[in-house]
């Protein structure tokens, strides 16, 4: 806290989704890759994400009892 009631807070998240083997089939048309349909090229594609997070919290006094003015 660095005022009654106020707080700073900061986040680092690291995602990682993994690896996945993705296949392109041929279209027949490029010679030298394959029949239509045959495995022309595979691609290992890997997802990864990283973020940071900085916040402000403001914590509203709830807890304090009501009272009514006249």
């Amino acid at each position: 806290m660095f005022a009654p009631g106020w707080s700073v807070f900061g986040e680092y998240n690291y995602i990682d989704f993994g690896t996945r083997n993705v296949n392109f089939p041929s279209t027949g048309m490029v010679p030298g890759l394959g029949a239509v349909g045959a495995r022309a090229d595979t691609n290992a594609i890997r997802l990864t994400a990283q973020e940071a997070i900085i916040g402000v919290n403001y914590k509203f006094n709830w807890a304090s009892p009501v009272v009514a003015k006249d």
